[in-house]
């Protein structure tokens, strides 16, 4: 898993993509989506009123037809790598899923007795 590791972790080839998209989310020595998410906050208009009024406001509109124009170059840079990624650890995390079944079986059951108890105790599951 380490090559694919190496390989996958660099995001010059998603900030170029991005880039030629018309969409520079490459910021001091920082890139990939999570730039990409600043980059699209940092559109985000300020409000001097409140949330219910700002959405109705040409504003809030301008930035949403951003945000998706953005999401969507981002969708398609993204893509084809997440696709290659997938396909290159199916057989690992199968392997590993095997070699740690009553391990994950255990953290599983562990985990549906606290949801139980937290239901028991009136929190809600969402």
């Amino acid at each position: 898993m380490g090559d694919a590791e190496d390989e996958f972790r660099t995001s010059a080839d998603y900030d170029n993509c991005t880039l030629d998209a018309g969409y520079d989310v490459y910021w001091d020595d920082f890139g990939g989506p999570n730039a990409m998410h600043q980059m699209v906050e940092a559109e985000a208009p300020i409000p001097d009123v409140s949330p219910a009024k700002l959405v109705k406001t040409d504003e809030w509109a301008t930035f949403l037809a951003f945000e998706q124009e953005v999401l969507r170059a981002d969708y398609d840079c993204r893509i084809d790598k997440y696709v290659e990624v997938v396909a290159r650890i199916d057989e690992p995390l199968t392997e590993f899923e095997q070699a740690s079944a009553d391990e994950i079986a255990s953290i599983s059951a562990g985990w549906e007795g606290i949801v139980a108890e937290a239901e028991r105790l009136g929190m809600q599951s969402p």
